[in-house]
């Protein structure tokens, strides 16, 4: 088994940006979003990187990546988070870190994340864009009443909910549905995140290049 294996969800067409690839976008002269992310797995070593992909974009991530050691799995089922989470489920590792390749957070995140399952989590004011953390589980991307919030962003588990997850993959009907069947069985630490920005619009990315 791999000891440590990084997943990142990278098969949607981010139809809201015309079909511009995000995670390619530039943060800094040497990096893109999506290196940032190969970059904070890089922190806790992980021993292989699936990047779950599709056909059309392939070829984009294959060519930007060429000098890094990671693996693709193509996404031929749905887009969302949890398929791309069941395409990396027959080779889960001891541990296993998730992000996805469009966001920018801390990248040492994942350091010391070794429960079953953690979630890195920040404050945020739009519920209706984020899953939040109650203390029922996670309510995704709902209207709640004005106030602050804690919203995860990044995900560790282990091999035991992986497996757990695997055994009930058919009853499983969403990511949401999946992380509060991981927390009801298992629980979950929390890691605090200072920042998170996840870049939804063009107005999310020229408000990360004007703070880094």
């Amino acid at each position: 088994m791999i000891d440590k294996l990084g997943v990142i969800p990278a098969a949607g067409r981010a139809t809201r940006w015309g079909g511009v690839l995000k995670e390619l976008l530039p943060i800094h002269e040497k990096e893109t979003l999506i290196k940032h992310t190969l970059n904070a797995m890089s922190t806790v070593k992980c021993d292989a990187v699936v990047i779950v992909t599709n056909r059309e974009k392939l070829q984009s991530h294959a060519s930007h990546l060429e000098d890094w050691s990671v693996y693709y799995a193509v996404q031929f089922g749905g887009k969302d988070i949890w398929s791309a989470i069941v395409e990396s489920l027959p080779i889960h590792g001891r541990m296993n870190y998730f992000a996805m390749p469009d966001t920018y957070y801390p990248v040492d995140i994942f350091s010391g994340m070794s429960a079953d399952f953690s979630m890195g989590y920040f404050e945020t004011e739009k519920t209706e864009r984020f899953g939040i953390i109650t203390d029922l589980g996670i309510i995704n991307k709902q209207t709640m009443p004005e106030g602050i919030y804690r919203a995860w962003g990044i995900l560790a588990w282990s091999d035991k909910v992986a497996e757990y997850w695997m055994d009930n993959v058919n009853e499983i009907e969403s990511y949401t549905h999946a992380f509060n069947m991981a927390i009801s069985k298992f629980g979950y630490d929390l890691k605090h995140m200072d920042y998170y920005y996840d870049l939804a619009t063009i107005e999310d990315y020229k408000e990360l290049i004007n703070v880094i």
